[in-house]
């Protein structure tokens, strides 16, 4: 369990097999995208698969991160945190920690895609550095809405 000091009561942890219902439901609560209970099961198995879970207490899961390193490239999938506890830098240490990982595991550059109407986060991704390097047109559906392409030289 590794403690933050700017968020002395929040934990961020690898997740274990036993708690990817938790990931799961925190995924679909906040309207993302989910390999579903199966889905993360086999990446925890990937080399180069990072999934993060902070925790306030063993049973109180806040948020997840999840990326895959790829030779030197960390594509980031997914960073959700419950509405409860947004706006606390929960998703920025989720970042910090998920980019630290990726560090370790030889990542130089990290991409990530988000909705262009998702304001918050693109203001938690221009803080940590990323910058907008592309557009997708009409990318998402369920609502529609262009992807930003970021990128973040590590």
């Amino acid at each position: 369990m590794r403690n933050n000091p700017c968020h002395p009561s929040i934990s961020v942890l690898d997740v274990s097999p036993d708690i990817v219902p938790e990931v799961v439901a925190i995924e679909l609560a906040c309207g993302l995208s989910s390999r579903g209970e199966q889905g993360l099961l086999r990446a925890l198995d990937t080399p180069g698969f990072i999934s993060l879970i902070a925790t306030l207490s063993p049973q109180h899961h806040v948020g997840v991160f999840s990326g895959l390193v790829v030779l030197d490239e960390l594509q980031i999938d997914n960073i959700a945190v419950i509405h409860q506890t947004r706006q606390s830098g929960i998703a920025s240490l989720l970042l910090a920690h998920g980019i630290s990982r990726a560090r370790l595991l030889g990542a130089t550059i990290a991409f990530l895609e988000v909705r262009s109407a998702n304001l918050p986060a693109i203001n938690l991704y221009r803080k940590a550095g990323f910058e907008v390097i592309g557009q997708r047109p009409a990318y998402y559906v369920n609502p529609g809405d262009d992807a930003l392409l970021m990128s973040l030289h590590l």
